[in-house]
C-alpha cells in the first residue's frame, strides 16, 4: 500500500511538472521577439583614407522564439527627434530588415556617408525597432534602440608623444591625415618599435612627403599654418 501510494505520488508530480513545462512552452511559442545586441555604437570616417567617402556600419539583429521557417520581415524606424543625421546625405536605411529562416541572429547593414560638417561635429541617428503583430521588440527594456554617432574628428594618439615623436616628429592633423592616406594606418603599437617596423614607416612617409611637395608645394597644417615636416 506503501509503495502504491509512493508510486501515485510520483506519478502526479511527474505529470505536475509536465503540465508546467507545457505551460511554459505555450507561452514561450507565442512571444517571439527581436531586439538589437547593442545600444551604441560610434563610426569615424577620420581614421579611413581621404578618398572614402562612404561605408557600410554592420549591427547585430537577434530573435528569440522558436525556429523560424520563413523569414521573418521587421521593421526599423528613424527617431527624429533624437536624430541630427540628415537621410540620403549623411546615412542610407532601409525602412525594413528581414531575419532569415532558421537563425536567431543576423548582421544588418547600415550604409554611412562621410561630409564636410562631420569634421567638426558628429551626428547622430537613432533608429527604433517597431512592434508587429507577429513579434514583440526588446529584451525586457533594452535592446529596443540603437543610436549610431557619425563622426570625421581626427584626434591625436595617446602614444604619440610616448613613442612616435622620434619617429615622426610633433603632431598635427595634417601631418597624422597625410600618414593615414599614406601608409593606410592609424595604429601605431608599441611593438613597431622593436622590429625596426616604425623606422621603415618613417621612411616611407618621408618620402611620399617629398613627392607631394615636389608636385604641390609644402603641405600646410590648417589649424596651427605649420609646415608638415618629418625629422631626418
Amino acid at each position: 500500500m506503501k509503495k502504491y501510494c509512493l508510486y501515485s505520488l510520483i506519478g502526479l508530480l511527474a505529470a505536475g511538472f509536465m503540465a508546467c513545462k507545457k505551460s511554459q512552452l505555450e507561452v514561450y511559442q507565442n512571444n517571439p521577439r527581436v531586439y538589437f545586441s547593442a545600444a551604441d555604437l560610434t563610426y569615424s570616417f577620420a581614421t579611413r583614407s581621404s578618398t572614402m567617402m562612404k561605408d557600410t556600419v554592420l549591427f547585430r539583429l537577434n530573435y528569440i522564439g522558436l525556429r523560424l521557417n520563413e523569414a521573418l520581415p521587421v521593421k526599423i524606424s528613424v527617431v527624429t527627434d533624437k536624430t541630427t543625421a540628415a537621410a540620403g546625405t549623411d546615412y542610407e536605411l532601409l525602412p525594413s530588415y528581414t531575419m532569415p529562416a532558421g537563425k536567431f541572429s543576423d548582421s544588418l547593414r547600415l550604409v554611412v556617408r562621410r561630409t564636410p560638417g562631420m569634421a567638426t561635429t558628429a551626428v547622430k541617428l537613432v533608429i527604433a525597432l517597431q512592434p508587429a503583430d507577429n513579434y514583440a521588440i526588446g529584451l525586457n527594456k533594452n535592446g529596443k534602440e540603437l543610436t549610431f554617432t557619425i563622426n570625421d574628428i581626427l584626434t591625436k594618439p595617446s602614444s604619440w608623444e610616448s613613442y612616435l615623436v622620434p619617429y615622426f616628429g610633433a603632431y598635427s592633423k595634417a601631418k597624422y591625415r597625410f600618414m593615414i592616406d599614406t601608409l593606410g594606418l592609424s595604429d601605431f603599437p608599441y611593438d613597431m618599435t622593436r622590429n625596426g617596423q616604425l623606422l621603415y614607416l618613417k621612411v616611407k612617409v618621408a618620402t611620399a612627403l617629398a613627392a607631394y611637395e615636389k608636385e604641390h608645394g609644402p603641405l600646410v597644417d590648417a589649424e596651427t599654418g605649420n609646415t608638415v615636416f618629418f625629422p631626418a
